[in-house]
């Protein structure tokens, strides 16, 4: 594996890490309510896209080495 490799992989484990905690808040959030919920998740959404958009930059990037 090469030193960029090794460094697209660090940053790509972060960046899991840093979803799945997001995840794990929404699914909390989640069982903690009941009825129609969208409109309690509408602020959540965009914070969601912001920590997994990166992650497939960065997949990308590992895919085209």
């Amino acid at each position: 594996m090469t030193e960029q490799e090794r460094q697209l992989v660090a940053n790509a484990e972060r960046l899991f890490t840093l979803t799945n905690q997001k995840i794990e808040h929404l699914l909390q959030k989640l069982a903690s309510m009941s009825g129609n919920v969208k409109s309690a998740l509408d602020n959540e959404i965009i914070p969601l896209y912001k920590v997994t958009d990166p992650i497939s930059g960065t997949t990308s990037e590992l895919i085209s080495l």
